[in-house]
């Protein structure tokens, strides 16, 4: 995965990878939508489980995707266990969110 940006975290808790195509997703997104993700990555180093998980297939065992959701908008992440790392892969709107995701992870 391609990432610019890498949050350190303290000891114990996981890291947190927002990628570039996440950076470019944000940048064309409500101020709103911007500062509800800025909440969300403190909260992913502390709990990367917190959100719904995502039905992936059988090629993507061991990759664990799950979303959150604000109104309209989604967060999508994967959590990686043996790396201890959150990769957040998109963020957009509801109505093609799950379509990027899927080019993204391929």
């Amino acid at each position: 995965m391609n990432c610019i940006v890498q949050l350190e975290v303290l000891p114990g808790l996981a890291r947190v990878r927002i990628e570039t195509s996440a950076i470019r997703d944000l940048k064309r997104l409500p101020k709103e939508i911007v500062e509800w993700v800025s909440k969300v990555v403190e909260e992913l180093s502390e709990n990367p489980f917190i959100g719904e998980r995502l039905r992936l297939s059988a090629s993507f065992r061991g990759l664990y995707c799950f979303k959150l959701r604000k109104g309209d908008y989604r967060l999508i992440y994967c959590y990686i266990p043996r790396r201890d790392t959150v990769y957040i892969v998109a963020v957009g709107h509801r109505d093609e969110i799950y379509e990027k995701f899927r080019r993204r992870i391929e």
